[in-house]
């Protein structure tokens, strides 16, 4: 189960139905990985205040709600072990960076 930028796209509740849905779906051994851009803990204050501007008025009405969420908190509730999880954030070659967070079942 892979996304790459979809969970900013979606409000918090089809965010949830997401990961329970990965769960769900997943056979025994199976892998969850779920690429999207930083979250807000990731940012200092003034590019976390810029980047929800940003969102705000580039019709990207779920973005700001996305990056409060605590996903390991999300995978956690859809049935992932902790021990099971793995979120970080990736450095991309151009100098950015997403968050990843991969669970397995």
């Amino acid at each position: 189960m892979v996304s790459h930028i979809l969970l900013h796209e979606i409000p918090v509740p089809a965010i949830r139905n997401v990961f329970r849905e990965s769960y769900r779906l997943l056979a025994p051994g199976g892998i969850m990985i779920h690429q999207d851009a930083r979250l807000f803990r990731h940012l200092d204050l003034y590019t976390a205040f810029i980047y929800d501007e940003e969102t705000t008025n580039n019709n990207e009405p779920f973005w700001s709600a996305m990056r409060d969420l605590d996903l390991v908190a999300v995978a956690r509730e859809a049935g992932f072990s902790r021990d099971s999880l793995i979120n970080t954030l990736l450095e991309q070659s151009n100098g950015m960076q997403s968050f990843i967070i991969v669970g397995s079942k």
